[in-house]
């Protein structure tokens, strides 16, 4: 490892051109201290990629992965699925985090993960983005992108930290989560304390840190015929890549802003309209969600996820925001990019931020 003059650690051997991402940009890994109230010495881990100066259109994006993940869900080994590679195709400077309680960030005890610690830490990070002290260039355009709670946080964020950001893309994200799939989750089976995991327990001795079990992948976030290659099964991603811990805390404080609480038995929370938090979100916003989630679409519950009914039901949460627009992926489930057609959804997706965002 090595340090820049503001201790913020590096990864040897990250200033060459990462090979996962070829001839769109250059890569490097940082562990950033970031102050956040009783966690004396956190510290947020990312990846920083930029594209080669002639093909930036100046504009970052920040990646905010979704739960039972880390960075890898955006950034997996293929990349034909890596969301941090197609942004870098389309000319953006991007930042891949690991949210504090996940991957290699700080892992507090974890009753002290809270969404507030979560965007504080995130906003640590952000600082130094905008004034240029992380990477040695100033980016004052900034859009997040987030998956499920990762986008989730966003309203949060901009409760507590206006004007940040200057656009959200907002991954598997409503404000009506089915009960079905709550009551499946917390079954027992799907998702287990860390502490009971074969490869987690290894590492991580707080069993208030929850995983979802091996092979439950599929079940809880994909639509599984259309998961792309590897994505569900395999040593590699059950291991460590596309299986992560989180706070039981967290979880307990996140589900009823989208609709459900989560213990001590699952039930239905109506999301009032006027005191959502997603009303703080006051600038052009794109809301992605998969045909086939099977966190938000289909029965028993028979919630439509077709764009006009999502649009109808989602508008009102975003009154505030000036440009409001649904993309329904089809033959997707929650990880919009994981499936086989990720690429197009991406595509589709960077499009929309060069359209109304960069280009306006």
């Amino acid at each position: 490892m090595a340090c820049n003059s503001e201790e913020l650690s590096i990864s040897s051997g990250d200033q060459a051109l990462s090979p996962a991402h070829g001839a769109h940009g250059q890569c490097q890994e940082f562990k950033v201290p970031v102050a956040v109230d009783g966690l004396p010495g956190a510290q947020m881990f990312l990846e920083y990629c930029a594209p080669p100066p002639a093909l930036s259109n100046g504009t970052l994006l920040l990646m905010v992965h979704t739960t039972l993940h880390s960075h890898y869900g955006w950034d997996p080994p293929n990349q034909q699925y890596s969301h941090v590679a197609s942004a870098l195709q389309s000319g953006f400077s991007v930042v891949n985090i690991d949210r504090l309680g996940t991957g290699q960030s700080t892992l507090p005890p974890s009753n002290m993960v809270t969404i507030d610690r979560v965007i504080t830490a995130i906003h640590g990070v952000v600082t130094k983005l905008r004034d240029g002290s992380l990477t040695g260039t100033a980016h004052s355009s900034l859009v997040w992108l987030g998956s499920s709670f990762g986008a989730m946080y966003s309203w949060m964020y901009e409760g507590k930290y206006p004007g940040e950001f200057d656009g959200f893309v907002l991954n598997g994200i409503e404000h009506r989560e089915k009960l079905s799939f709550v009551q499946f989750a917390l079954s027992g089976e799907p998702i287990i304390s860390a502490c009971a995991d074969p490869i987690f327990s290894l590492t991580v001795s707080d069993c208030g840190y929850l995983v979802d079990a091996i092979g439950f992948k599929g079940a809880l976030f994909y639509d599984e015929p259309n998961a792309a290659p590897g994505m569900i099964s395999g040593s590699n991603w059950e291991a460590r890549l596309l299986r992560d811990v989180v706070s039981v805390n967290l979880l307990v404080e996140s589900g009823p802003w989208i609709g459900t609480a989560f213990f001590p038995e699952p039930h239905d929370i109506p999301v009032p309209v006027e005191t959502s938090p997603s009303q703080n979100i006051d600038k052009p916003t794109l809301v992605v969600i998969g045909e086939h989630d099977p966190i938000f679409c289909g029965g028993p519950e028979g919630y439509p996820c077709d764009e006009a009914s999502i649009h109808a039901f989602e508008a009102p949460y975003y009154a505030n925001a000036p440009v409001f627009d649904v993309f329904v992926a089809p033959n997707t489930g929650h990880p919009i990019n994981l499936h086989l057609n990720g690429p197009s959804s991406m595509a589709f997706e960077n499009q929309w931020v060069l359209d109304n965002i960069v280009n306006q």
